[in-house]
């Protein structure tokens, strides 16, 4: 049995599977049903301190709308909803439906004994603002109350489209103000959660770690706009965050650019995941722990249990000895674009077997270095214009029928 155990800024968790911050951990309830279905933790809902003591007057409206869009970019429901769906969704925050923040901080040291018990944890997450003295304010309460550890989130797509938007900060500087103060404030670990709207995450989480912060979240979701065609106007009403498994490849981007750029700097991996396959890919990246939302969102919280049971039996099946073996290692088996120019493995040649070809010239058609060529019925490759960039085999219609060979093995 593999050890799926992991360690994030020296505390000890069960597992890496994580419930992220969002509806799905708006109430001891919902962390307790996290917790119950086996997450080694789960992120409470982000609260703004600021809504109660009156720096925030613009408070919000309980305005959530969930949208879920299939391959087609229309909403789909049920049994629909493909793996690769896109969650278009605007958020509520906990204020909705609880103004006191010394009862939710109660509850939270409520749910952090409830989970001390199956081993687990839960972290506090405290929403973005304006008014730093809130958030150090609301950070030592948490500490106080029992949490281990604290999430930052400065990152929230919505509140651009709010009139109050101290939570979006999209200039690297404010993240180092902010993390500078809270880390100050407490003594427990302190998590920043990316917002993917600035240039670089990597630099941003580079300067989080030197004024104190204990490691990042990468990454919230984006604002954007999905259109209904049909009726010439937005899905619900507007703009919304944008995340989702089709945001995969660009959030183990950044985790990998992360962990390159700030070597050994805990990274906890969020948006995208929507099986084990998925945290998989998130570890070899280089997270060391994975969140997961809009999926126990769409699925439930059964599909914890499933996404622990599954990558457990992935690194039984591949003979890894525990999740640690596989943090971070695509990441260092990944080469820069002037490393592939001189590797003799990556100079591919396209080779077509003359007893598959059917001559439908869709190579012929889509060869954009002018490679392919027809002769007698048979496409032909090129071997001096050949680029080896896979598309004449993407295109093809017949298995087998082409291949890839090193350059040097063309040789004659």
């Amino acid at each position: 049995m593999a050890e799926l155990s992991v360690e994030v800024a020296g505390i000890k968790f069960k597992n890496p599977i994580w419930v992220a911050s969002g509806e799905p951990t708006s109430t001891y309830d919902k962390i307790k049903r996290g917790i119950d279905a086996g997450a080694g933790a789960v992120v409470a809902k982000s609260y703004c301190a600021a809504y109660t003591t009156g720096h925030e007057t613009k408070r919000p409206f309980p305005l959530a709308k969930f949208c879920i869009l299939g391959y087609d970019r229309k909403p789909v429901t049920g049994k629909n909803i493909p793996k690769f769906y896109t969650n278009y969704c605007r958020s509520g925050v906990i204020q909705w439906c609880r103004d006191d923040e010394d009862q939710w901080v109660e509850l939270l040291g409520k749910a952090q004994k409830y989970a001390s018990q199956s081993d687990s944890y839960v972290v506090g997450s405290i929403f973005g603002s304006k008014v730093i003295d809130d958030m150090t304010r609301f950070a030592k309460k948490m500490e106080q109350a029992g949490l281990k550890m604290l999430e930052v989130d400065l990152g929230c797509p919505n509140v651009e489209k709010m009139v109050e938007k101290g939570a979006l900060l999209k200039v690297a500087q404010d993240y180092f103000t902010v993390t500078r103060e809270i880390c100050k404030s407490v003594s427990i670990p302190v998590f920043i959660k990316l917002s993917p709207q600035q240039a670089d995450l990597a630099a941003t989480s580079k300067g989080v770690k030197e004024v104190g912060g204990a490691g990042v979240t990468c990454m919230n979701r984006v604002l954007g706009l999905a259109i209904d065609i049909d009726n010439a106007r937005p899905f619900i009403w507007g703009w919304a965050g944008v995340g989702g498994p089709w945001m995969l490849p660009i959030s183990i981007g950044w985790v990998s650019r992360i962990s390159e750029t700030v070597p050994g700097f805990p990274i906890v991996g969020s948006n995208g995941v929507y099986d084990w396959q998925d945290v998989v890919q998130f570890h070899m990246a280089g997270a060391s722990a994975v969140q997961i939302c809009s999926t126990v969102m769409v699925k439930g919280y059964s599909m914890l249990k499933q996404t622990i049971e599954g990558l457990n039996g992935f690194l039984n099946a591949k003979g890894y000895r525990s999740v640690q073996d596989i943090i971070g290692v695509a990441t260092k088996a990944s080469i820069n674009y002037d490393q592939m120019y001189r590797t003799p493995e990556y100079r591919e040649k396209a080779v077509v077997d003359p007893e598959k070809c059917i001559d439908c010239g869709k190579c012929l058609e889509v060869c954009w270095f002018e490679a392919m060529q027809e002769n007698d019925g048979v496409c032909q490759v090129d071997e001096n214009i050949c680029q080896g960039c896979y598309n004449c085999r993407v295109v093809c219609p017949i298995e087998g029928c082409v291949t890839m060979k090193p350059a040097a093995s063309l040789v004659k």
